[in-house]
């Protein structure tokens, strides 16, 4: 796993303990798949290839607090699919990117 990919899920799991995160990556979709499990409810993150690309591991880092994706999880009942692209963040439905994952 790459540094960047690293700072990311290290930042995901500092945020909310007690949890595992699953990671693929898929050259098909151009995502970076980030499955968020150990307590109901599962959530997944998506990124870009762009952002991670475009992106120091400290920008990615600002990314997830500057969209308050750590809490929006956290807050969440249901799960919860949201995709960060260059143009921002924006939840998706189950069936995003469903064949890989």
């Amino acid at each position: 796993m790459n540094g960047k990919i690293e700072a990311i899920r290290n930042h995901i799991l500092k945020g909310m303990p007690g949890r595992v995160i699953e990671y693929r990556h898929s050259g098909r979709y151009g995502l970076h798949k980030f499955r968020i499990e150990g307590r109901e409810p599962t959530h997944w993150l998506y990124v870009s290839d762009q952002v991670v690309d475009d992106s120091d591991p400290t920008i990615l880092i600002n990314l997830i607090n500057i969209y308050h994706i750590v809490e929006t999880l956290n807050q969440a009942e249901q799960s919860k699919w949201l995709r960060l692209a260059s143009n921002g963040i924006r939840e998706v439905d189950e069936n995003f990117a469903k064949e890989d994952i």
